[in-house]
């Protein structure tokens, strides 16, 4: 932690990050065909996966996966931005993050890790299809579609979707 007089207050806690460069994750998988494509999905996928699991192991949510918020460097390497709205406990009554990646749960207000990783299944299911699992005219449609309505098949944009591609979200869909 660098000390700079003036600059923070004495006593104050806050972290330093890297400034991430890199695409966006569907920059990363567009143009891929086939088993190339899903690979690149999977290789998002576990890179998202790790930087959660590494926040959940030290108490952490980010409670904002989303495309935006993930970058995949000229070396592949996948990082997982935006802290704003991480926080060290599961909270209640501060409904926060981006509607389209939230768990239903969240809507009401109550994190946890398995809200993370729904995110992380709505982020594949749009890098799959280019789109969000849960679109809606307007905010309240959205929450209730989030809420009540099945998932579509990932077939349902694309016919060749790997059935592990489609399992995968659907799990992730479930662990909230």
């Amino acid at each position: 932690v660098a000390r700079s007089p003036g600059f923070v207050p004495e006593g104050a806690v806050f972290f330093v990050a890297e400034l991430a460069s890199g695409a966006p994750p569907a920059e990363y998988v567009a143009g891929k065909q086939g088993a190339s494509r899903t690979q690149a999905v999977v290789h998002v996928a576990a890179g998202v996966a790790a930087a959660l699991e590494h926040m959940h192991a030290v108490g952490l949510l980010h409670r904002d996966v989303k495309p935006a918020n993930v970058r995949v460097d000229a070396g592949g390497r996948v990082k997982l931005l935006d802290l704003g709205l991480a926080c060290v406990r599961t909270s209640v009554n501060d409904v926060s993050g981006t509607p389209h990646y939230m768990a239903p749960e969240a809507f009401m207000g109550t994190f946890d890790a398995r809200t993370d990783l729904y995110a992380l299944g709505a982020l594949l299911y749009e890098l799959w299809c280019g789109q969000p699992p849960f679109v809606a005219g307007d905010a309240r449609a959205l929450v209730r579609a989030i809420s009540t309505a099945p998932l579509r098949s990932l077939r349902v944009c694309d016919p060749e979707a790997p059935a592990s591609i489609e399992r995968l979200v659907a799990t992730l869909r479930k662990a909230a």
